[in-house]
């Protein structure tokens, strides 16, 4: 079962609006995880990579184009080319990113909890949602079991919204306990 949340132009991630996102992400995770390893779910061409220069980067992402283009601008990252819910990690990480991905995923909380599992211990798990008009929505409802999983297994580092033009996401940052 696939779930359409929100149009998307792989060609406008990080720009425009959606830098704002980006910007803050990428910041956060360059305080707390610095030149750690991170885990990014649903890179797609691995923007993020971009924004967080040296850090030791594993991309997973479905879209064999995107990864493609990805391992073609940054040949020393590693990526991965799979859907979420079929790979499994070899090796663990100092962070874990969902960034504007897990709403596409068909078990929030499950995913949640396998990714976490190759979170180390202190680790930082970073989710980024976009926040659809409509309550009722994926999104919506992947936030809040975001914040009940993280409730159970993490300590709250923030909790921010950021909009930008007529776009608003919130990103949550939690340590593992």
């Amino acid at each position: 079962m696939s779930t359409s949340v929100v149009d998307w132009d792989p060609s406008s991630i990080g720009k425009g609006h959606d830098f704002a996102r980006f910007a803050l992400l990428s910041g956060l995770l360059r305080e707390y995880v610095g030149g750690g390893s991170i885990l990014d779910i649903g890179c797609d061409t691995a923007t993020l990579k971009r924004l967080l220069g040296e850090a030791d980067y594993t991309g997973l992402d479905a879209r064999k184009d995107a990864i493609d283009t990805a391992r073609s601008l940054f040949p020393n990252s590693r990526f991965v080319c799979a859907r979420a819910e079929d790979w499994m990690p070899d090796r663990t990480f100092d962070s874990v990113v969902f960034n504007e991905s897990l709403y596409y995923l068909n078990d929030f909380a499950g995913s949640l909890a396998k990714f976490c599992r190759c979170l180390r211990c202190g680790g930082l798990l970073a989710i980024s949602i976009y926040r659809h008009p409509r309550w009722f929505s994926p999104t919506h409802k992947a936030l809040r079991e975001s914040r009940r999983f993280a409730d159970k297994t993490c300590s709250w580092l923030h909790d921010v919204t950021i909009s930008s033009g007529k776009l608003t996401w919130t990103i949550l940052l939690a340590r593992k306990q």
